[in-house]
């Protein structure tokens, strides 16, 4: 992997562009090339375009091109290694942070099977208590229904006691007509 001229992250070699002069890579949308624009084998980057020196008057022709200036990528000498150290770093310090996030995603997971067992403990106590009320109502209902059965009992005593004390007995008539 190189480093783009322009940019300074990194590109494979076989998706860049390469100069044919200094061999710098770049990113093709870092020069605005859309990925069908064919490269000729001669490509040259903006800082050797601006180098090379131009044969006959084209002062009237308008000419776009990149300004490089010391301050570039182009110029700075890169040192791979330090790249590959510091590269390094920032591998060893994702993966650091990647595995506080498995640990928290685990804390989490651990969490959550914790509120689902006390969820479905909870879910049991409620049955048990709506079936322990109902069969209070049922209990209930059913003390009711014999207190009324007992009190309908009272009353049919009552009136079989009445209706036998208004029974009279009558001997020595004859039951027939003469």
């Amino acid at each position: 992997m190189v480093k783009c001229g322009a940019c300074g992250r990194y590109l494979p070699t076989k998706d860049g562009i390469i100069c044919d002069k200094c061999d710098v890579a770049y990113h093709r949308g870092c020069l605005n090339l859309s990925e069908k624009t064919k490269i000729s084998a001669s490509w040259l980057c903006p800082a050797c375009k601006n180098k090379v020196t131009r044969t006959g008057d084209d002062s009237n022709t308008p000419v776009k091109c990149q300004e490089v200036c010391e301050c570039s990528p182009l110029h700075k000498d890169i040192d791979i290694g330090l790249e590959i150290r510091l590269f390094r770093n920032e591998v060893s310090a994702m993966r650091n942070e990647l595995k506080e996030v498995k640990d928290n995603i685990t804390m989490l997971k651990d969490t959550v099977l914790a509120c689902n067992k006390n969820l479905e403990e909870m879910d049991c106590r409620v049955t048990k208590l709506e079936k322990l009320y109902e069969e209070r109502l049922i209990k209930c209902d059913t003390k009711i229904l014999e207190d009324t059965i007992s009190k309908l009992k009272v009353q049919l005593n009552e009136r079989d006691q009445d209706l036998l004390v208004n029974d009279l007995e009558i001997s020595g008539l004859p039951e027939q007509k003469r």
